[in-house]
């Protein structure tokens, strides 16, 4: 993955994404809604994964960087070895302090948890159903107000 230039975009939302994973949920058309400014897009190469593209409102490139390719990103995410790396085209994604970005805007906060937990190795298999305790240790039916029972 190569960081590109800020490309100097405003303000924009990002709704669509190119595959289910983690991050969005694992729901690609609704799953998660990022409002970001200022895109530095991601220019992405194996063993990288597109998860999203900038929006077609700025989908540019600053014009040191050239043309847009079909390896620009807005999100790429690979699994490297026992590690994992995430790109994100946002610079001030979770900065508070001024015009721009915020984390309490859409699910720019749940984006953020989402992304630290993905990085951190959390179990990113999709399931469909709920845990289940597959053999409890046992079954302890305890009778109201009984007393302790003595260890001797």
């Amino acid at each position: 993955m190569q960081f590109l230039r800020d490309n100097g975009v405003t303000t924009f939302s990002l709704t669509q994404w190119t595959t289910d994973h983690y991050i969005n949920g694992f729901n690609k058309t609704s799953g998660l809604t990022i409002e970001a400014e200022g895109a530095s897009p991601i220019r992405t190469s194996a063993p990288a994964t597109i998860l999203a593209y900038m929006p077609a409102c700025c989908a540019k490139l600053n014009s040191l960087d050239g043309a847009v390719t079909p390896a620009d990103a807005a999100i790429s995410s690979a699994k490297v070895g026992q590690g994992r790396v995430l790109g994100f085209f946002d610079r001030n994604a979770f900065w508070n302090a001024g015009p721009g970005t915020q984390l309490s805007r859409v699910d720019n906060k749940l984006f953020a948890q989402r992304l630290v937990q993905w990085a951190s190795g959390v179990n990113d298999t999709p399931t469909t159903s709920a845990p289940t305790v597959s053999s409890p240790i046992a079954d302890v039916t305890v009778p109201k107000n009984s007393p302790p029972r003595s260890s001797t």
